[in-house]
């Protein structure tokens, strides 16, 4: 079963792909090495089949925005290996005229990028098959790219004997301080499958080198073993969620093979199992969260789970982590914005990195760090789900004292979405929703000095759809009452009062002893008729409303 090429979840969608990543980037994205995660506890079940395309197309928006000329720029000049990622994510999301022009604008950048860098590298293996492969996916030639034969550049850098056969590596100046090997299994992983695709003979000895890279867990290492070991297998070094991902990757052309598809297997249960109960994923122990590993994992598994017949027994898992990665993507909406108002669709690394970005926008520091997640985890928010219903809002009691935090219910929203609750709220409000779809917003009302108003709280999504909630905010009062201020003794007295909110509460005094509990109508108006008692004379009554100090006085004069 060869499924290099995966239709996803979302309509365009493309294939299986591997990501190799530069050594800088994994500095960045690399937490200190640890054994593996234990299982996560089982995820929660994310209702509905639908899925929402809003997070994929705001993020496709954001990096063809970002690609100043079809190359990713920072402070340090061109990203080209962020650009390179981002090719490949604009293919897979089916941006075919974004990701061939990609492609195109990086052929002035392709000799320094897989070959002489002025950094000691003079071929790297890992940069090489992972152009070629983006070269693949848009349809070009390898073999002819930038005046390089790219599929045979990485053939020359692949060993074919001894312990080290099928191994890719690096050709780097020993005379350079900088200079090293930096190729890695994320490397042989996208090697094996762009040599897949090419045809090469050394197809398989690139494939059964990765293989010899899965630890006991399932997972697999990042770095190979000296060149000189005897021994090129994983025996005690960490598996990884990123590289393990990348792995399945690499390995799903090749699945008709039994050993590739256990491989695959025990990966796949690898990365179910070390997924947070949240839907994100580290990349080992004593990581934090992070989108890039949540991304490559949740994609991973949505692709592998769309395969006929679900072979890998993938459940909620992609969407899990696609709702945590749209929590931490930019969607400001309405007033609720704040410094990255202007970049809609940016994913954030982390919710640290969501809320630096908010108080300081994306700066020349940061700019790498955001154009590398959103390149990286824009597939994954294919498996995004959708609303199952119309959005909705809910305050109980809908009678809200002036000048306090009022709790807004909210139910209708897609799990994950952002959210603004605007209108009648001194502060405007922003939130995201669980996943369920709900969530609660907590409002400051207005202050009033006496009476009470009708008011309305409106919900604002980026999709322009507003929901309008009244409700009733109080103060200290006294009610407009009327009444004829005589009674017969042993009879009943009728007072009409004014200004109370809709259905408030009301209670009935007289002498100390409630002779009356009731409710406004909806308008705050209520008729109150009482028994006086036997006593002649006046007699004071107080009429009460919500609270205590929502009150009016009066006296009844009742005769023989």
């Amino acid at each position: 079963m060869s499924v290099r090429l995966l239709p996803g979840r979302r309509a365009g969608a493309l294939a299986v792909a591997a990501v190799a990543a530069s050594a800088t980037t994994l500095a960045l994205l690399a937490p200190a090495a640890a054994t593996a995660a234990p299982a996560a506890p089982a995820p929660a079940q994310v209702p509905g089949d639908a899925y929402d395309p809003a997070p994929v197309r705001n993020g496709a928006d954001w990096l063809v925005g970002e690609l100043d000329g079809d190359v990713f720029r920072t402070s340090f000049g061109p990203n080209v290996s962020g650009t390179v990622d981002a090719a490949r994510s604009l293919a897979i999301v089916g941006a075919d005229a974004d990701a061939s022009a990609t492609v195109e604008a990086l052929v002035p950048h392709a000799a320094s990028y897989v070959g002489d860098n002025g950094f000691g590298t003079l071929v790297g293996a890992g940069s090489t098959a992972k152009l070629a492969h983006v070269v693949q996916l848009v349809g070009g030639d390898p073999r002819d790219y930038a005046g390089i034969d790219l599929v045979a550049q990485l053939e020359s850098r692949v060993a074919t004997e001894g312990p080290t056969a099928g191994r890719i590596s690096d050709e780097f100046d020993p005379e350079n301080e900088f200079g090293a090997d930096f190729a890695n299994t994320i490397g042989q992983a996208f090697a094996a499958d762009v040599l897949t695709e090419a045809g090469s003979e050394l197809a398989g000895p690139v494939t059964d080198f990765l293989l010899q890279q899965q630890c006991a867990d399932g997972g697999f290492r990042l770095t190979f073993s000296a060149p000189d070991a005897e021994d090129q297998s994983c025996t005690e070094d960490p598996s990884g969620t990123d590289v393990t991902a990348y792995a399945v990757q690499g390995l799903a052309s090749q699945l008709e093979n039994g050993e590739v598809a256990t491989a695959a297997d025990d990966a796949v249960a690898y990365l179910k199992g070390s997924q947070a109960a949240d839907g994100s994923w580290t990349d080992g122990v004593g990581g934090t969260a992070n989108a890039n590993s949540t991304g490559l994992a949740g994609q991973t598994l949505g692709l592998v789970g769309d395969i006929p017949g679900n072979p890998f027994v993938v459940a909620d898992q992609p969407e899990l982590a696609a709702i945590w990665l749209r929590k931490n993507q930019v969607d400001e909406v309405a007033t609720c914005t704040t410094s990255l108002r202007y970049e809609k669709g940016a994913q954030a690394f982390d919710p640290a990195a969501l809320s630096l970005g908010r108080t300081q926008g994306i700066t020349d520091g940061t700019a790498y760090q955001w154009q590398l997640s959103s390149a990286q985890t824009l597939p994954a928010l294919q498996w995004t789900p959708a609303a199952e219903d119309d959005a909705a809002l809910s305050i109980d009691p809908y009678r809200v004292r002036a000048g306090t935090v009022a709790p807004v219910g909210i139910t209708g929203l897609a799990p994950g979405q952002s959210a603004c609750l605007v209108g009648a709220v001194a502060t405007p409000v922003a939130v995201n929703a669980k996943i369920n779809g709900t969530t609660t917003g907590r409002v400051q009302t207005p202050s009033l000095v006496a009476g009470s108003v009708r008011l309305g709280v409106t919900l604002v999504t980026s999709t322009q759809i507003a929901t309008d909630k009244a409700y009733w905010l109080v103060s200290a009062t006294r009610f407009e009452l009327s009444h004829s201020g005589t009674a017969p003794r042993n009879g009943n007295h009728t007072a009409t009062i004014l200004g109370a909110a809709a259905f408030e509460p009301i209670t009935v005094t007289l002498n100390g002893r409630v002779v009356l509990r009731t409710r406004a109508d909806v308008n705050g108006r209520a008729v109150l008729t009482f028994p006086v008692g036997s006593t002649v004379g006046r007699q004071p009554f107080v009429i009460r409303g919500e609270s205590a100090d929502r009150y009016r006085t009066s006296t009844v004069n009742v005769t023989r």
